[in-house]
């Protein structure tokens, strides 16, 4: 079965769908599913998509981002036709195998939501639960509310190229893996729909948040302090600017680990508060 299947590989993702004219390649791209940080239909400098194709055409396409040098993550799949879904997922893990294996990657993990379709291959493709992320919310203007002023004075600036070691430095000090970001990572969301706001203390690089625009306000996908840094304000700084863009009767939401109680406090303090709408993590080891 899984010799009818060939393997492509193509980078940037949206050459992708730019050949996907069939009518049913649209509706599969409408309502394929973003596992992590990326969606197929956004083109990204940090993603490697692996497509797979029958004697009739594409069937079926996965995304995955190497985050270090040991893990990466599944951030996109997409099948033409369900029906196949199990030889065709099959085939898939086995190119991902290769394709991670060849990058000294041991680990792969993925972000789901709890009805995603893929919840009854989960196993099958060898992947087990091992965390929940929970979303919480807050309104802006009580989270402004809540902030405690610092005396420091600090400077903040656009996320660029020049200061992208020192942001990568203070990610990989704050976050363990598979949750910190690579370079490669952290310059794609320069460059796509996320704003990136450094903290610089004396020129030096203190904390960097970064929020991905929405409707109804923001999505903080990141906040990090540099260990030196730790509870001199930091955190309250960065946290006011991302407010200090919003107006009233926005929200702002975010994720964090189930098991990360330390952040879950903070963020209470703040007057964020936990939503139903968690999303499950699933590791898979080669």
């Amino acid at each position: 079965m899984l010799k009818e299947f060939k393997l492509r590989v193509i980078e940037p993702a949206v050459e992708l769908l730019q050949s996907a004219t069939s009518q049913r390649a649209l509706e599969a791209t409408r309502t394929l599913h973003g596992l992590s940080l990326s969606r197929l239909d956004e083109p990204s400098t940090s993603f490697t998509t692996l497509c797979i194709a029958d004697a009739h055409g594409l069937v079926g396409a996965v995304q995955v981002e190497v985050n270090s040098l040991w893990t990466a993550w599944l951030t996109g799949l997409v099948l033409m036709d369900r029906a196949k879904a199990t030889p065709v997922l099959e085939f898939l893990m086995v190119q991902i195998e290769d394709y991670c294996r060849a990058r000294d990657v041991r680990e792969l993990w993925a972000v789901a939501e709890p009805t995603s379709w893929l919840s009854p291959y989960w196993a099958d493709l060898h992947f087990a639960k091992c965390n929940n992320l929970v979303t919480m919310e807050a309104d802006v203007e009580e989270v402004q509310r809540r902030i405690v002023a610092t005396n420091r004075t600090y400077q903040l600036v656009p996320g660029n190229a020049e200061l992208l070691d020192g942001i990568v430095t203070i990610d990989h000090n704050a976050f363990t893996a598979p949750w910190q970001y690579s370079a490669a990572m952290v310059t794609s969301l320069m460059v796509d729909d996320s704003d990136i706001t450094v903290c610089l203390d004396q020129a030096k690089p203190a904390g960097y948040c970064a929020v991905l625009k929405k409707r109804d306000g923001v999505h903080l996908t990141r906040i990090a302090v540099a260990p030196e840094f730790v509870r001199r304000g930091v955190a309250s700084v960065l946290m006011a600017s991302v407010c200090d863009h919003l107006h009233g009767g926005l929200h702002i939401t975010l994720n964090t680990p189930a098991d990360a109680l330390p952040a879950m406090r903070l963020y209470r303090k703040l007057g964020f508060v936990a939503l139903p709408e968690n999303l499950s993590v699933f590791r898979c080891a080669f």
